[in-house]
Protein backbone atom coordinates (compact mmCIF):
# COMPACT_ATOMS: atom_id res chain seq x y z
CA UNK A 1 0.00 0.00 0.00
CA UNK A 2 1.29 3.32 -0.94
CA UNK A 3 2.49 5.55 1.95
CA UNK A 4 2.10 9.59 0.57
CA UNK A 5 4.30 12.14 3.13
CA UNK A 6 2.93 16.00 3.26
CA UNK A 7 5.52 18.06 5.13
CA UNK A 8 5.46 21.89 6.62
CA UNK A 9 7.97 23.83 6.97
CA UNK A 10 9.01 27.63 7.67
CA UNK A 11 12.47 28.80 8.67
CA UNK A 12 13.85 25.44 9.70
CA UNK A 13 15.76 24.37 7.47
CA UNK A 14 18.03 22.14 9.90
CA UNK A 15 15.32 20.68 11.31
CA UNK A 16 13.71 19.61 7.98
CA UNK A 17 16.77 18.44 6.54
CA UNK A 18 16.89 16.07 9.81
CA UNK A 19 13.50 14.95 8.78
CA UNK A 20 13.93 14.32 5.48
CA UNK A 21 16.89 12.03 6.71
CA UNK A 22 15.05 10.31 8.36
CA UNK A 23 11.72 9.72 5.70
CA UNK A 24 14.93 8.63 3.20
CA UNK A 25 15.91 6.06 5.92
CA UNK A 26 12.14 4.57 6.81
CA UNK A 27 11.59 4.77 2.98
CA UNK A 28 14.34 3.14 1.40
CA UNK A 29 12.61 -0.23 0.74
CA UNK A 30 9.49 1.63 -0.32
CA UNK A 31 10.99 2.59 -3.84
CA UNK A 32 7.64 3.19 -6.23
CA UNK A 33 5.51 3.25 -3.00
CA UNK A 34 6.26 6.42 -1.50
CA UNK A 35 6.06 9.92 -2.26
CA UNK A 36 6.97 13.25 -0.14
CA UNK A 37 5.59 16.40 -0.92
CA UNK A 38 7.19 19.68 1.22
CA UNK A 39 4.84 22.18 1.98
CA UNK A 40 7.29 25.58 2.21
CA UNK A 41 5.15 28.39 3.50
CA UNK A 42 7.39 31.06 1.55
CA UNK A 43 10.51 30.60 4.27
CA UNK A 44 13.46 33.55 3.83
CA UNK A 45 15.88 30.55 5.02
CA UNK A 46 18.43 28.91 3.20
CA UNK A 47 16.80 25.73 2.62
CA UNK A 48 20.05 24.33 -0.25
CA UNK A 49 20.75 20.67 1.41
CA UNK A 50 16.89 20.55 1.93
CA UNK A 51 15.98 20.76 -1.47
CA UNK A 52 19.20 18.96 -3.00
CA UNK A 53 17.82 15.97 -1.73
CA UNK A 54 14.02 16.41 -2.16
CA UNK A 55 15.46 16.95 -5.97
CA UNK A 56 17.58 13.25 -5.51
CA UNK A 57 15.01 11.35 -4.10
CA UNK A 58 12.44 13.00 -7.10
CA UNK A 59 10.30 14.68 -3.96
CA UNK A 60 8.12 17.32 -4.60
CA UNK A 61 8.91 20.53 -3.29
CA UNK A 62 5.65 23.50 -3.16
CA UNK A 63 6.68 26.87 -2.19
CA UNK A 64 4.16 29.71 -1.13
CA UNK A 65 4.73 32.69 -2.19
CA UNK A 66 3.34 34.69 0.50
CA UNK A 67 3.63 33.81 3.96
CA UNK A 68 0.60 32.23 5.37
CA UNK A 69 1.69 31.76 9.53
CA UNK A 70 -0.92 30.19 12.12
CA UNK A 71 -4.21 32.49 11.21
CA UNK A 72 -3.88 30.95 7.02
CA UNK A 73 -2.52 27.66 7.89
CA UNK A 74 -5.49 26.01 7.55
CA UNK A 75 -5.02 27.07 3.45
CA UNK A 76 -1.84 25.29 3.37
CA UNK A 77 -2.92 22.12 4.41
CA UNK A 78 -6.41 22.48 2.45
CA UNK A 79 -3.53 22.58 -0.58
CA UNK A 80 -2.19 18.77 0.38
CA UNK A 81 -5.69 17.81 0.99
CA UNK A 82 -6.70 18.78 -2.35
CA UNK A 83 -3.12 17.57 -4.05
CA UNK A 84 -3.66 13.71 -2.51
CA UNK A 85 -7.15 13.81 -3.68
CA UNK A 86 -7.93 10.54 -5.54
CA UNK A 87 -4.94 8.62 -4.39
CA UNK A 88 -5.16 5.32 -2.67
CA UNK A 89 -2.87 4.19 0.37
CA UNK A 90 -2.21 5.87 3.67
CA UNK A 91 -1.19 9.41 4.37
CA UNK A 92 1.09 11.24 6.86
CA UNK A 93 0.89 15.00 7.34
CA UNK A 94 4.36 16.23 9.30
CA UNK A 95 5.57 19.40 11.01
CA UNK A 96 9.33 20.18 9.95
CA UNK A 97 10.31 19.40 13.53
CA UNK A 98 9.11 16.01 14.00
CA UNK A 99 11.60 13.01 13.97
CA UNK A 100 11.30 9.59 12.96
CA UNK A 101 12.00 7.28 15.61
Amino acid sequence: MPLHICIFTYNRPAALLRLLGDVRRDTKDRSGESTVTIYDDCSSEDYTGAKALAAEHGWVWHRFEENHGKRRFWEIFTQAFSDQWGRDGRFCFLPDDYRLC
